[in-house]
């Protein structure tokens, strides 16, 4: 007979185990078999009381274990997708499409891996232990991408708020708090935090929202890459000199590389945010290859305009990505600012998410921090050197130049989305 205990974790740290049990009885019931056996426990004389509950708690659920299946898998695979059951069926177009591109998919139900490699409780490390199995328990080549499929939420106890936890997210440690990170999955090499394999996540809540990104990025695929809007960039920041200095640096540098650039610039001196606004959503409805913010922003915007306490006007917000008309046309966001993308909210979105998520309009991938972040240049320009090349994938270019960035603390906030 074995027991197992759920660990208990703290929401802010999903690596910290806090175990506190009080075993004071076990319960067995066993059908006779025709045997008899006697046991002797030495005791003080006295009398003993052994609890009977005469009405007990039905199982709150039973399900097959799946680590056999998976431990037998042992194949060679290009690229892991791993996703809730309820998702599975809306992620094998994408898997499909991907294998008819040559790649060996491997798509892997979360619940086998908690089982193979968390003893059946839902952690992150589990994840982890499954990709670094993958990349080192089996016939090489080893993988090069990770999927990730399903939000996350720091309310890994379901406490009562209102979304679910699909597939968890790794916490590291950012300006004395936690933020959500996906990064430490596909750290499987070495001892350092930089990744080894591309991870993206859709952080989709529902198997509808699921199937409308996944047609995004298939359509996506199949443009044909001739289009004049894949030489444009649109470059957005705040009323700060310093933003605006280091957004120019940027520009030049794609436009060096052959990309047309078009910059959204407050003036501090004149009253036309608005206006801004509606250039910059212009911009984007009729196409950009690539959007690059830096600047001041938050969980549900960008600052793009002199500060506006009473009419709000110098923030693009989530309410302004859904209003976007560029189905066909999607950019990739560079989201270079404070908290931008922290998908593991447990009852609130992100600006990145939404992004991501718009039907139809929005971006096809999103890079954005989960917590407050310095303003990095280098980072960014990095990045820009990476995604311009050609033929190279965006979750290829993300990973490195997370390899070439110097801050542990950028490589860890950052996430992609997409």
């Amino acid at each position: 007979m074995s027991l197992r205990v759920r660990k208990r974790e703290l929401a802010a740290d999903t690596r910290a185990v806090i175990d506190q049990v009080l075993l004071n009885w076990v319960e067995v019931d066993y059908p006779p078999d025709g045997w008899d056996e006697a046991s002797t426990i030495p005791s003080r004389d006295g009398t003993r009381r052994f609890p009977i509950d005469p009405n007990p708690r039905p199982p709150a659920w039973i399900r097959a274990d799946l680590a056999p299946a998976l431990r037998q898998v042992g194949e060679q695979a290009d690229y892991l997708m791993v996703a809730p059951s309820a998702f599975l069926p809306a992620v094998e177009p994408l898997a499909r499409f991907h294998r008819d591109r040559g790649l060996r998919v491997e798509i892997t139900d979360v619940e086998a891996i908690y089982d193979a490699y968390g003893d059946g409780i839902a952690t992150a490390d589990a994840i982890r232990a499954y990709v670094a199995d993958a990349a080192h328990g089996r016939p090489p080549p080893a993988p090069r991408y990770v999927l990730l499929v399903g939000d996350s939420s720091w309310d890994i106890h379901g406490d009562g708020y209102s979304r679910v936890d699909w597939l968890p997210s790794m916490q590291v440690r950012a300006h004395a708090e936690f933020a959500a990170s996906d990064n430490g999955f596909v750290t499987v090499v070495g001892d350092d935090n930089r990744p080894d394999l591309a991870i993206g996540r859709l952080p989709a809540r529902s198997a509808h929202e699921l199937a409308d990104v996944i047609d995004k990025i298939i359509r996506y695929a199949g443009i044909s890459g001739s289009e004049s809007w894949l030489r444009r960039s649109t470059w957005v920041t705040d009323a700060s000199q310093n933003f605006q200095a280091i957004s120019d640096a940027l520009a030049q540098q794609a436009a060096a590389a052959g990309l047309q650039t078009w910059k959204v610039y407050p003036d501090p001196g004149a009253d036309t945010a608005r206006q801004d606004q509606q250039a910059l959503i212009q911009a984007m409805d009729e196409g950009q290859l690539l959007v690059h913010f830096i600047g001041h922003g938050g969980r549900f915007v960008w600052r793009t305009g002199p500060t506006d306490y009473r009419n709000h006007s110098d923030l693009f917000s989530s309410a302004d990505v859904e209003s976007l008309t560029n189905a066909g046309r999607w950019p990739l966001v560079l989201s270079m600012t404070c908290s931008s993308g922290p998908f593991d909210h447990p009852h609130a979105g992100s600006i990145a998410e939404s992004f991501l998520m718009a039907p139809g309009g929005g971006a096809i991938g999103v890079l954005a921090a989960s917590w407050r972040v310095p303003a990095s240049r280098s980072f960014s320009s990095l990045l820009i050197k990476e995604l311009l090349l050609t033929g190279q994938s965006i979750g290829v270019a993300v990973m490195k130049a997370k390899q070439a960035e110097p801050s542990e603390e950028l490589v860890e906030s950052y996430n992609l989305l997409g």
